[in-house]
């Protein structure tokens, strides 16, 4: 063993040997836990303890610490919230020990006495007197009384504990009703040894001492109208208070979701479709990549694939495919010869915007660069070429075709922050500004990752698991960026781990409304509505139906040009099979096709149209992203 791992033992042993010598427990113990309960008429209830305590010399605790639980579960998630007023302490003997309250998040903690005083050892009895609200349920069988006589808070044990439960006067003693048990987390034993006497007063006692962390509890029922129900308004009003964080939760859920309602009918809304014909001819001057983009109002790698192939069909480069890789060959540069154009009938356009920016972006502004390799060694270019031809579709259809409106979602999530800010405020007391700050920074770390992340998950499965994998080696690599995001969250979950079920569920509820409205809130304009009709149109003739309108229409006879002018249409609107079907005889092996001499590989060995089809939608199209391309050698690091 070296000097290092030596090092590294020591460190855990300190690590595992140090919290145990730093939290040692007190060493004394309660002889006897004494609770007498008077319920009063305005459901309130007086309660005395009678505490014996038995000091020993080596104790750590120069004092009594009580810890009065404030929170009562109750159904659907729902809390009730007790509020205490300590009214009297006194000690044996003349024993004078400073006392305070101090407020935490589920409770309070009676101080009896402190580091600075000295407590003598032997026995001491503690009497502690206070006033509890809100403590009794209004069942529609009467008034119940669930009481955790201890606590499970206690770090010393427990010999003994008698406890006494007082109901109104005039209550009918054989109607009221008494249990015991004692209570752990997920558990509970039930206790034998209750009764109720001539009077209606219950009373308990423990069999044997309760283990560590194991609290006393009793459960008395009294006969309706022995304590009258508080108005119904007033009981609401009391959940309220009790479960703030849930009631100003489902506050703020109310007015993000009327704003985003009232977005949505202001500028989300679609406008009606016309009536769509099927149409020979796709809409002019449109790009087959801007075709695509608007009609799913967002970018993909397709996105890409489609700009290669089609400018493959119009002679600016042939496209090779290999066994694992793509290669781009520049076209008719070399020595000054001219572009040649592949397909024998003229082009109708000139090459759009973004696809002569993807061109040389790829191949360079000079002529020198002849092709390119799809490969891991040019993730930078690829990314460069994806980005730019993402930005620059965007810019052409935003707020011309169609409105993304993500400003009004931005300030739906800045609302939902806001919300959840001021939850976290109520969820612990001020006193603990510590705990509040944690609360407030993991809400703003999962009120911003938390409605990212599922639209993360859609968007790479849309553009990379959706398809088949193939020849994609990499594209377990798409989850390093995953993984930041997935750090990102983790580190607000963590933050947000103490905080109550409530904040966790309005959370959930605006998260689910902040991505349920991204969707939402996109909208084509009265342009895009228009374009969107003829796309469909279009997209119509090229999938083959409505046979019957198309037959008045008079379709061109198949042929090997028509089939490759039209193929990054239908890559584009996704009907690439449905395209290639229809020219299922017009290619033979035999037969030569200039048409189709812009691209070589294995899915053209045997001019087989629907084979072609499906190797670009299913492998070539995945591969345009800089993390999915295949390796050559060792990344040197040049993206990401």
């Amino acid at each position: 063993m070296n000097g290092s791992q030596r090092t590294t033992l020591l460190v855990l042993l300190m690590l595992c040997v140090l919290p145990t010598a730093w939290a040692v427990p007190p060493s004394g113990r309660v002889l006897d836990f004494q609770c007498a309960i008077l319920m009063n008429p305005d459901s309130s209830l007086n309660v005395t303890e009678t505490i014996k305590y038995l000091h020993a010399p080596q104790d750590t605790a120069n004092g009594l610490y009580r810890f009065f639980p404030t929170q009562y579960a109750e159904a659907y998630g729902l809390h009730r919230q007790l509020r205490y007023t300590i009214q009297q302490v006194e000690t044996d003997g003349g024993l004078r020990l400073p006392t305070r309250t101090i407020q935490k998040a589920r409770g309070i903690v009676l101080e009896i006495g402190n580091a600075a005083s000295l407590m003598p050892t032997g026995p001491h009895t503690f009497t502690i007197s206070y006033r509890v609200e809100n403590a009794l349920d209004f069942l529609p069988t009467g008034p119940e009384l669930l009481w955790h006589v201890t606590g499970r808070n206690w770090e010393v044990p427990i010999a003994s504990i008698h406890v006494s439960v007082t109901p109104p006067r005039d209550t009918p003693p054989l109607s009221v009703y008494a249990d015991a048990f004692y209570s752990a987390a997920g558990h509970q034993e039930n206790i034998s040894r209750v009764m109720v006497d001539g009077n209606g007063c219950a009373f308990a006692e423990s069999p044997h001492p309760p283990a560590m962390h194991e609290g006393f509890d009793i459960l008395v029922r009294l006969p309706p109208g022995s304590i009258p129900v508080p108005a119904q308004a007033h009981q609401l009003l009391q959940t309220f208070l009790d479960n703030t964080t849930l009631g100003i939760g489902m506050f703020a859920l109310l007015i993000v979701l009327l704003y985003y309602l009232l977005m949505w009918w202001l500028h989300g809304r679609d406008p009606e479709a016309g009536v769509i014909q099927p149409k020979l001819t796709p809409p002019e001057g449109l790009s087959p990549a801007m075709l695509r983009f608007i009609r799913q109002e967002r970018y993909d790698p397709k996105t890409l694939a489609v700009t290669l192939v089609s400018l493959a069909v119009q002679g600016k480069w042939t496209i090779e495919e290999l066994e694992d890789r793509y290669i781009l060959h520049r076209v008719g540069e070399a020595e000054g010869e001219q572009p040649r154009d592949l397909i024998t009938t003229p082009r109708d356009k000139t090459v759009s915007l973004e696809e002569d920016t993807t061109l040389r972006i790829l191949l360079g502004a000079h002529e020198q660069q002849q092709e390119f390799t799809f490969s891991y060694d040019h993730a930078s270019t690829i990314a460069q070429a994806a980005k730019t031809l993402h930005k620059l579709l965007f810019d052409r259809c935003e707020d011309f075709y169609f409105a993304l409106n993500h400003h009004y979602l931005n300030i739906g999530i800045t609302l939902g922050i806001l919300a959840l800010l001021i939850i976290s405020c109520f969820e612990v007391p001020t006193a603990y500004f510590n705990e509040q700050l944690r609360l407030m920074l993991g809400v703003l770390v999962i009120g911003i990752g938390a409605p990212l992340l599922p639209t993360y998950l859609l968007f790479m499965w849309r553009d990379i698991f959706s398809h088949h994998v193939g020849r994609i080696g990499n594209a377990g690599l798409m989850f390093r960026y995953l993984l930041y995001l997935l750090l990102y969250v983790g580190f607000g979950v963590y933050l947000l781990w103490e905080a109550s079920s409530e904040l966790w569920l309005v959370l959930a509820l605006l998260t689910a409304m902040h991505v349920l409205f991204a969707h939402l809130l996109k909208a084509p304009t009265l342009r895009g509505r228009h374009l969107l009709d003829e796309i469909e149109g279009f997209r119509m003739y090229l999938a083959g139906e409505q046979p019957h309108l198309l037959a008045t229409l008079t379709p061109p006879q198949p042929t090997p040009e028509l089939f490759a002018k039209y193929l990054p249409y239908a890559l584009a609107l996704d009907v690439e099979r449905e395209w290639a079907s229809h020219f299922q005889h017009v290619f033979t092996p035999s037969q030569p096709a200039p048409a189709m001499d812009w691209y070589t590989g294995p899915a053209w060995e045997k001019h087989h149209p629907q084979q072609l089809a499906i190797s670009l939608d299913e492998e070539m199209a995945p591969s345009m992203t800089p993390i999915t391309v295949p390796v050559d050698g060792t990344y040197d690091g040049a993206y990401g």
